[in-house]
């Protein structure tokens, strides 16, 4: 009825060969429910401008080492979208987190103090993420269907 996985796609060398497996043993009208990071969060687009490329799976290699870092698969909110139509699924659904500064690189790592001032700055902001999450949200959650034939 159901297959979930949430921060996985992103690891996988073929993607498409795993979805393909999902969308096999799913019934008809079956739901595949996950997440992926979204490589196009404007914390990762400030990075790229300065001259840094963050794949965002681990914090000891994503700055420092990002060819070793464990992602090697990038997903935004349209090749989510494109990669789960051209897979066969249908009703595909994508939506976001809220903003939050603190997920942000290198902010995560701030003292406590910064952290909960940074957690009461992003609430204002926060359904930035909900509503325009190609832009504003850390993390692309979806929902796709298998046809029904």
């Amino acid at each position: 009825d159901a297959v979930v996985s949430f921060e996985v796609l992103e690891h996988l060398f073929s993607p498409a060969d795993a979805v393909a497996e999902i969308y096999r043993v799913l019934r008809p009208g079956g739901y595949f429910i996950g997440s992926v990071p979204n490589a196009a969060f404007i914390a990762n687009r400030v990075l790229m401008a300065i001259g840094y490329i963050n794949p965002g799976g681990s914090p000891s290699t994503s700055l420092k080492k990002p060819w070793a870092d464990p992602h090697v698969r990038f997903f935004t909110k349209r090749t989510v979208r494109t990669f789960f139509h051209d897979m066969g699924f249908a009703d595909i659904r994508i939506c976001g987190t809220a903003l939050a500064l603190t997920q942000f690189p290198v902010l995560y790592r701030a003292p406590e103090s910064v952290k909960r001032f940074l957690a009461q700055v992003s609430r204002p902001i926060g359904r930035l993420g909900q509503w325009y999450p190609s832009l504003f949200s850390h993390t692309l959650y979806f929902t796709v269907q298998k046809r029904r034939s």
